[in-house]
Formats: C-alpha cells, sequence, structure tokens
C-alpha cells in the first residue's frame, strides 16, 4: 500500500515509486488509501493504471470508483511521517489514521517509512496503540528498525 502525497504538505512524492513498481515489478498490486474524516479511517482500493484521483479538500489525492482491499491483505504499508526516532516510532499529523489501520492489519504486516530526515534519538509521546516500522527510508540511507 502506498500513500498518495500531499503536494501542499511537502511530503517525498512516491508517484515515481509507483510508477518503477509498475515496471519492475508488474505482478504486484498497488493499493492507495482514501481517508474518512468523519470517523478517522481508512479505506483502501486497488490502484490500477485506469484508476481515477481525485484530490479532497485536505490536498489527498484518492481512488474514485476502484476495487476495495481488506486490510488483512496488505502486505507492505508505505507511511508518511514528520520524524520517526532510531525505534521506529514514527510521529504522523496526529490524526491516528495509520494507528487505526494497522491495528486491522495482520501482525506480519511490513511497514515502510519515507522520510527526508534521518531518525532522531528517541520519540517521548508514543502511545500502546502505536506500532513501530520495520524500516525507514531517507535520503542517505535505509533504516532497519528492530
Amino acid at each position: 500500500m502506498f500513500f498518495c502525497s500531499i503536494a501542499s504538505a511537502n511530503e517525498p512524492d512516491t508517484s515515481l515509486f509507483i510508477a518503477w513498481m509498475r515496471v519492475a515489478h508488474p505482478s504486484v498490486n498497488i493499493v492507495i488509501s482514501k481517508s474518512d474524516f468523519s470517523n478517522g479511517t481508512m479505506q483502501n482500493f486497488l490502484y490500477e493504471r485506469d484508476t481515477k484521483l481525485e484530490v479532497n479538500k485536505w490536498g489527498i489525492p484518492e481512488p474514485v470508483h476502484a476495487v476495495p482491499v481488506e486490510e488483512k491483505k496488505l502486505d507492505v504499508i508505505l507511511l508518511p511521517l514528520l520524524a520517526v526516532d532510531k525505534a521506529g516510532n514514527r510521529v504522523g499529523y496526529g490524526k491516528g489514521f495509520y494507528d487505526r489501520l494497522l491495528q486491522q492489519c495482520r501482525k506480519d504486516v511490513y511497514t515502510v517509512g519515507l522520510s527526508y530526515f534521518e531518525p532522531v534519538e528517541h520519540i517521548e509521546d508514543i502511545g500502546e496503540w502505536d506500532i513501530p516500522l520495520k524500516c525507514c527510508i531517507t535520503p542517505e540511507r535505509i533504516h532497519y528498525f528492530q
């Protein structure tokens, strides 16, 4: 599962990664999400070549009329973040969308953060519901946790 980058938030652009995956691994299903701000959840959809995206009022590109995908079928999730620490704990935008999504996924789902910045030493405000990342890709290297 990929996130669609929010241009106004200066998130790393995932569109090139998605395009590369389509060419390098054409048998892999690409999934993107749609956020439901009324209840803080995310629904996942198959992102096929002809899937139309519309930017919602928060600036997030989301699929229109796409095939739903259950959380339990996700193998790898690429997550946006503002910061990550050396233990893999992440800070996002504070709404808890990804925390709720990860609670619905299999325990072996592989979580990958994407950040412009190297991990900080320690993030203090970690909740019992927070699930650490397995790794984080930065411009300098890939950091593996756990």
